[in-house]
């Protein structure tokens, strides 16, 4: 699968298409993620400690794998 069009460069990304819309992301980091009807992409990288955490936790919760790591697979 490739990355959403709308992701932001950087080291995380939303795949393509693969979103279910499920809140996970603006749930825990909404100051990271922006969704329309369609999906969710990676709005902002994360910029310090806090807001990396919060994205670890997001790839943690979600249950598609849908939020990737560059260099990682599977959360």
């Amino acid at each position: 699968m490739s990355s959403h069009p709308r992701n932001v460069a950087g080291e995380f990304y939303v795949e393509n298409e693969c979103c279910t819309l499920c809140g996970v992301p603006w749930h825990i980091a909404p100051e990271l993620f922006a969704y329309d009807d369609s999906g969710c992409w990676v709005a902002k990288q994360p910029a310090n400690a806090g807001e990396r955490q919060k994205m670890r936790r997001v790839i943690d919760t979600q249950e598609l794998d849908c939020i990737q790591r560059r260099g990682e697979t599977g959360g």
